[in-house]
């Protein structure tokens, strides 16, 4: 993709449902020109029956495991003015869109000053300007920075958190089946609080497509290091 710029939302300290709003005020103008892209697309290649079984689906398990992330699309989505489901299923492309490959790639290498982690972002063309940056710090007293995709919640690209935790994510396309959407599994890993617990957040089951996440940490055992790790979320 070419460089672009991208927009950013400063959210500042609140809840998911206040983290929502924030995304959904700032980016109204984008996240409709965005959803409109994406939801031509998909209604291009995929039957009605196709996009209602999917967005069903990803309303269901988000709902049962990940609650809190669907209270941020609600919020997101009556702040843009946009329904819900279509916001829903703008920001899990995926779970519908069957004529897609795999594109992106991560990197993580041992450099002078510690382990390095790249990640190009090599999405499909027409992506260039589906994206956003955005900051904030939840209740728990996680803060993070992140890069995602306009209808998306944040992770959904890259991430790097307050608990020294930094991670990207690539698709790895193949057989979908009924689970939790990739884009709430890597929303969750923002909010890990070390490589353990981000492992634990990327093999959560069901998962509707496979995935694979490396991360890295400020790791405090060694003084001028850090360690990394890749977890396959696959089947």
């Amino acid at each position: 993709m070419k460089p672009s710029h991208f927009p950013f939302v400063d959210a500042g300290s609140t809840d998911h449902r206040g983290l929502g709003q924030a995304i959904g005020e700032h980016l109204r103008a984008p996240i409709h020109a965005h959803c409109d892209r994406v939801l031509g697309r998909i209604k291009t290649g995929a039957s009605a029956e196709a996009i209602s079984r999917a967005v069903h689906d990803i309303d269901r398990y988000c709902r049962r495991f990940f609650p809190q992330y669907l209270d941020e699309i609600e919020a997101m989505a009556s702040a843009a003015g946009i329904a819900f489901h279509d916001l829903l299923l703008t920001g899990c492309e995926e779970s519908v869109m069957l004529s897609v490959r795999e594109r992106c790639t991560t990197i993580a290498f041992s450099g002078m000053d510690g382990v390095i982690l790249g990640h190009n972002e090599d999405w499909l063309p027409g992506f260039e300007d589906g994206f956003y940056v955005v900051r904030a710090k939840l209740p728990d007293g996680t803060a993070f920075l992140s890069l995602a995709y306009m209808a998306s919640p944040p992770g959904s690209s890259v991430a790097v958190n307050s608990h020294g935790v930094a991670f990207s994510g690539n698709s790895l396309i193949g057989q979908r089946q009924p689970g939790i959407a990739k884009n709430f599994l890597l929303r969750s890993q923002v909010e890990a609080r070390s490589l353990e617990d981000f492992e634990r957040r990327a093999l959560c089951q069901p998962r509707a497509l496979s995935n694979n996440t490396m991360a890295i940490d400020r790791c405090r055992q060694y003084r001028d290091g850090a360690r990394y790790s890749c977890a396959p979320t696959g089947r």
